[in-house]
């Protein structure tokens, strides 16, 4: 399904950059997820150097995108948690449940534009949820029961990006 959907986007004009070498995720991240973050999506992320739309305001994560930001301008992977944490502020209950909701989400998918949204992997289930802003944890929903079916179902039309 993973090479199928790789074309899919292509055809719809993504911007979608083969990796000449896989880029490993970093092990802080890995082990972050207790490595369970699904070998499909592994072997989706491992395939590309860049996945984004024409417009570079949403983008599929892959393995360039978990190194460090380089500028203040750059989106790090984890960037939402980030910005939750950020509005937590020094309210340490809400930080501890931004970063609680995060350890067990793992993101695959951000769009900046026309709202702030994403899509994730439920690293206890292995299902995908979306989420928008303002509360990106305590709006998310379930999409898809599986990242193979997250991929069948953007193909199908039933998941919009």
């Amino acid at each position: 399904m993973v090479d199928e959907f790789i074309q899919w986007l292509s055809a719809q004009n993504w911007k979608v950059i083969p990796a000449e070498t896989a880029t490993p995720i970093p092990e802080d991240v890995l082990s972050r997820y207790g490595h369970e973050i699904p070998q499909s999506w592994l072997n989706f992320a491992g395939k590309l150097a860049k996945c984004e739309d024409q417009t570079g305001n949403k983008w599929f994560l892959v393995g360039p995108d978990f190194k460090p930001a380089k500028t203040e301008d750059d989106w790090s992977w984890n960037e939402l948690e980030l910005m939750g944490l950020d509005a937590a502020g020094k309210d340490k209950k809400w930080a501890k449940e931004v970063t609680d909701f995060w350890d067990t989400h793992f993101p695959i998918y951000l769009c900046t534009d026309p709202e702030y949204y994403y899509y994730a992997i439920d690293i206890e289930d292995g299902s995908v949820i979306t989420s928008t802003e303002p509360d990106f944890e305590e709006r998310a929903k379930r999409v898809a029961g599986s990242f193979p079916e997250f991929l069948a179902k953007i193909v199908s039309g039933a998941i919009k990006l």
